[in-house]
């Protein structure tokens, strides 16, 4: 089974067991984000790719995972993460990611206050940090709401 899939099996069951609630869905995607990578940076990682037999740079997660599932980066939520590329694996790129359910971030209900990583050695990946924000009392207008609706 894909990790799409086992995404879209996790959302579904999140849904039903508390529906109008904000989701935060987080780890390893082994999906690239292109907007973090310069042309130049992209075709090295595809060499490095190529020359090793590895598959070619995907990005088909995130890029559903932003649009048709409604998420959003966390890292582009946040105000204090500054511009260039975060390596988050050992082969110098990002595929690991905290994505905020993107409805509940339209709504004021959620944001991210800080996003970064730590090189904590306990894994091959680096550890992911978004420090993110519940506003309980827009959180329950949201779900008042959805609930008359």
């Amino acid at each position: 089974m894909s990790e799409l899939a086992h995404i879209e099996i996790v959302l579904n069951s999140s849904r039903e067991i508390a529906p109008n609630r904000p989701r935060l869905v987080c780890g390893d995607f082994n999906a690239l984000t292109l907007e973090d990578y310069s042309e130049a940076e992209l075709a090295e990682v595809a060499r490095v790719r190529a020359n090793n037999a590895w598959e070619e740079p995907k990005n088909k997660v995130s890029t559903i995972m932003k649009g048709r599932m409604g998420f959003a980066d966390s890292k582009a939520l946040s105000p204090t993460f500054s511009a260039g590329r975060l390596s988050t694996c050992r082969f110098n790129t990002r595929i690991d990611y905290v994505y905020v359910d993107g409805g509940s971030v339209a709504d004021g209900a959620v944001s991210v206050s800080d996003y970064y990583h730590v090189d904590d050695r306990a894994s091959d990946h680096n550890m992911v940090v978004a420090e993110v924000v519940f506003d309980t009392e827009r959180l329950r207008r949201v779900a008042e709401k959805a609930k008359a609706d």
